[in-house]
C-alpha cells in the first residue's frame, strides 16, 4: 500500500471515477497469472472494480445475500485472492454513534458467523485446506461511543489486524 500523500487520492466516496495508477494486491495476483474476487457489502467499492484487475466483483447491500454467494464461488472458481467485505459492524457503529450499544454488538457477531463460515470453508475444502490465509482487519477503529474521527479517543486510530493460516 501506499500513503495518501503518495497516491494523493483522499475521497471516501465513488464519484465515478477511477484511482490513480498505484501498487495493489488485485494488478500483483492479475500479473503472477492468478484470478481474483472482490465480494462487498459497500456500494462505493465500485471504484476499485473500474479502477484494477479484479476477475470477479459482486456488490450485495446486505451480507446474508453476499456471503453465501462468495462461499459458493469460492468452492468452484480458483482464486488467488479474494476480498470479501461485511459493513455491517461499520454501518452499526456509525448510525448508533459508537461500539457499546446491542445493535453493534449483534453487528459484530453476525460478522464473526460469517466469518466462521469462511473457516469452515477453507478446513472442508481439500484445495483451500493448508494453502489459504485470513487476514481480517477494518478501515478503521472504534470508541465505545462518538464517531471515529473523534481524535479524542486513541481507539478511532488503531486499527485490528488479525491473520489465520
Amino acid at each position: 500500500g501506499q500513503l495518501v500523500a503518495e497516491h494523493g487520492y483522499k475521497q471516501d466516496a465513488d464519484n465515478g471515477g477511477i484511482l490513480p495508477p498505484m501498487d495493489n494486491i488485485f494488478s500483483m495476483v492479475a500479473e503472477s497469472g492468478g484470478q481474483s474476487a472482490l465480494y462487498t457489502s459497500k456500494e462505493k467499492f465500485d471504484l476499485l472494480r473500474r479502477s484494477w484487475p479484479i476477475d470477479r466483483y459482486l456488490y450485495r447491500k446486505r451480507a446474508h445475500m453476499l456471503v453465501p454467494q462468495a462461499l459458493e464461488e469460492m468452492k468452484t472458481n480458483d482464486y488467488k485472492f479474494v476480498y470479501l467485505h461485511i459493513r455491517s459492524p461499520d454501518r452499526a457503529g456509525h448510525s448508533m454513534m459508537g461500539a457499546k450499544n446491542a445493535v453493534y454488538e449483534k453487528a459484530v457477531a453476525e460478522a464473526d458467523g460469517y466469518l466462521g463460515e469462511v473457516r469452515m470453508l477453507i478446513e472442508r475444502d481439500p484445495k483451500l485446506r493448508g494453502n489459504t490465509a485470513i487476514v481480517l482487519t477494518a478501515d478503521h477503529g472504534f470508541a465505545d461511543s462518538g464517531n471515529h474521527g473523534d481524535e479524542a479517543f486513541h481507539q478511532n486510530f488503531q486499527i485490528p489486524f488479525c491473520s489465520w493460516g
